[in-house]
């Protein structure tokens, strides 16, 4: 449920392009130049407001550029 295949053009050791749009009851995730959510999975909490953070797994350093946090419109 809450994972998903991405194109097998995505290098996993390059920059990938990540957009995160946290709605309601749902989270939907883009990974690189993609016009439809790779996943869409249900929101496990109830909160719309707060701090954000930020996890990698697998051994990742976890870094990150060019990261933009903005409301929805």
């Amino acid at each position: 449920e809450f994972e998903n295949p991405v194109d097998a053009s995505i290098t996993p050791t390059d920059w990938v392009p990540l957009r995160v749009v946290v709605k309601a009851k749902t989270v939907d995730v883009y990974v690189g130049p993609v016009k439809s959510p790779t996943l869409e999975a249900r929101k496990l909490g109830q909160l719309d407001r707060g701090m954000i953070g930020l996890w990698t797994g697998n051994g990742s350093d976890g870094d990150f550029a060019n990261l933009r946090i903005t409301p929805m419109k």
